[in-house]
């Protein structure tokens, strides 16, 4: 899906919790953050981001930037592992 695309239906669907990758067509995953952090319907959903930019080790230290406000699972993921991280976030 493109970024764009995303940003307009969590703004119409209020998920719990989105999954966005880093590298997305037309903006990136962290753009489309940042657009739904603006507003005050959208900005309080949980948002795991999902990137082969990370390896499994540099996961654990994404303490700074952009993506320091959110989890970061490195491709290649262990599905429960998400799994697990989705079902936290849509509790809290």
């Amino acid at each position: 899906m493109k970024g764009a695309a995303a940003a307009r239906l969590a703004k119409s669907q209020f998920p719990d919790v989105i999954v966005l990758d880093i590298m997305m067509p037309e903006m990136t995953g962290i753009k489309v953050a940042e657009a739904l952090r603006e507003t005050p319907v959208t900005g309080k959903i949980t948002i795991i981001f999902l990137t082969a930019l990370l390896t499994k080790a540099e996961e654990v230290h994404v303490g700074a930037g952009a993506l320091q406000k959110y989890d970061v699972v490195a491709k290649t993921v262990d599905i429960a592992d998400l799994i697990r991280r989705i079902e936290a976030a849509a509790s809290s």
